[in-house]
């Protein structure tokens, strides 16, 4: 049966599956939150733009799209006294990393437990320190995504229209200019993180996209991509798959992960795996990673309704 979303129709569809990603540190955002909630935490359990947490945020987002039960979210053990009020009683599926090694092996451990529970499924990748200003637009594009990827072995990548020469971004630079408005998917030509300030200027006025890592593409597929870009660590999570769901998984994986380095999703699978994507421009989406302060204050002002801290 189809499903209403806030003003946006989805339809369920067994194969599709999310993965919401909330181990991170959100370091550079603790004396922020700490301003917001009244002591340091992760900027995911934080209602940084509205009441509710920017984790919850990403869920609801999620959930025009995919099924609550067919979500997995991807968090750090120790935030446990955080994630676990807020997600109490919920259908989603847990994957708890004993430390946090980065987002590469964050999603490659939930891609291992997923191929367990639907190979076939297409996944949707969801930072959870994201604004997105216009919900129901950004959810078309990422159906459109999903349905591409269920035809095709594309990794579809939705990408940010550039504001600016931002540093801090990875970029997508598309293979043909994107001056078709009509055009929805390009390839890519090539994936930059975190460019020099001569590149990244260049790339704005190239008119390249920000990298938002939300992505779509079939679990097959990006397994593939970590088998061919870090095969050592598809290995190690390999070696560990008879013993999870067993009594011995949380030694087996505290002393996996105490061997692992850390390392980005970004860098280490898209950067090498280029020729593999396809980038989807979300045109008139206003979208920010929530990952420094002066970003958050830059969406407050531009909000036609700040949060409940920023008008106290």
């Amino acid at each position: 049966m189809p499903t209403r979303g806030e003003g946006f129709m989805i339809t369920s569809n067994s194969n599709r599956w999310g993965l919401v990603l909330a181990g991170g540190e959100g370091t550079r955002l603790k004396s922020f939150t700490k301003r917001i909630a009244g002591y340091e935490l992760p900027k995911q359990f934080c209602p940084v733009l509205s009441s509710k947490p920017l984790l919850r945020e990403t869920l609801d987002r999620a959930a025009r799209l995919i099924s609550p039960n067919r979500t997995l979210i991807s968090v750090n053990r120790k935030h446990r006294g955080y994630y676990s009020p807020m997600l109490h009683g919920a259908p989603q599926l847990l994957i708890e990393e004993p430390l946090n090694r980065g987002t590469a092996p964050a999603i490659l451990h939930a891609l291992v437990r997923l191929w367990d529970l639907a190979p076939s499924a297409i996944v949707g990748l969801f930072p959870s320190d994201h604004y997105i200003g216009d919900e129901a637009r950004f959810a078309s594009y990422a159906d459109s995504a999903f349905d591409i990827a269920a035809d095709s072995n594309a990794v579809i990548l939705l990408g940010a229209e550039a504001k600016g020469p931002e540093q801090s971004y990875g970029w997508i630079e598309p293979e043909t200019s994107l001056t078709s408005a009509e055009q929805r998917l390009f390839s890519v030509r090539r994936f930059v993180e975190k460019p020099s300030a001569r590149l990244a200027n260049e790339l704005w006025r190239g008119g390249a996209l920000w990298n938002t890592l939300v992505l779509v593409a079939r679990l097959s597929t990006l397994l593939e991509m970590f088998i061919r870009a870090t095969p050592r660590l598809y290995r190690s999570f390999g070696n560990t798959r008879a013993l999870l769901g067993t009594v011995l998984e949380a030694e087996v994986l505290t002393r996996l992960y105490h061997e692992l380095p850390t390392s980005g999703f970004s860098e280490v699978i898209l950067q090498q795996n280029a020729a593999k994507l396809m980038v989807m421009p979300l045109r008139g989406v206003e979208w920010c990673d929530l990952g420094q302060p002066g970003r958050v204050m830059q969406v407050v002002r531009q909000m036609g309704v700040p949060p409940p801290w920023a008008v106290a």
